[in-house]
């Protein structure tokens, strides 16, 4: 079960042995600010889970990822524009970021929505999946890196990004189950 996350966080993992180098010799810049990219488009999609948190239970599950995937792909599409590395710890560093914890965070939670009964089980199989991105990722980002340069393999990857606007879709609301001890209308419909 390879979930939206995977894609974010699998990209996320490629930065340090597959991108570092190419953007270092291209901003000619060191090693740590480079690596300040990818370290605060992790943190700030970390950091963000609050606030995500807080949109997920006023907007929903779906509108929240399909949000942060254009976020997402928005920042990584910024990136090859950038012009030195402040601009591009903005585009992929906090857009980027902010992006990636749309995307990430709901899709955690919709595994806590979705399986009562095998709750463990399907969160170990979708935790699995970050592991995939990980594993897949690099040998793609290499071969785009080597066939088409950074910026284009920037711009692929956005696209990719995007298309987690098809699985945010797929996270379709669930009705809520009415129990049978008796609940009345009235007040069941002002609950939710």
């Amino acid at each position: 079960m390879i979930n939206n996350f995977d894609i974010s966080e699998g990209f996320g993992f490629t930065f340090g042995g597959v991108l570092l180098q190419p953007l270092i010799k291209e901003f000619k810049s060191d090693k740590p600010s480079i690596s300040l990219v990818a370290s605060l488009c992790f943190g700030i999609s970390s950091m963000f889970g609050p606030i995500t948190g807080g949109l997920v239970n006023k907007f929903g599950l779906r509108p929240i990822c399909i949000s942060g995937s254009i976020v997402a792909a928005v920042g990584l599409a910024l990136s090859p524009l950038s012009i030195n590395v402040p601009l591009l710890i903005l585009f992929f560093g906090v857009i980027g970021g902010i992006g990636s914890g749309l995307i990430s965070l709901p899709a955690k939670i919709a595994i806590g929505y979705y399986f009562e009964t095998k709750r463990a089980l399907a969160t170990g199989i979708s935790e699995c999946g970050s592991g995939v991105g990980a594993i897949i990722f690099p040998p793609l980002a290499t071969y785009l890196l080597n066939q088409y340069g950074w910026k284009t393999t920037l711009l692929i990857t956005a696209g990719l990004c995007l298309s987690c606007i098809f699985f945010g879709a797929l996270m379709r609301p669930l009705e809520e189950k009415k129990e049978a001890i008796g609940v009345d209308e009235k007040v069941f419909s002002t609950m939710s």
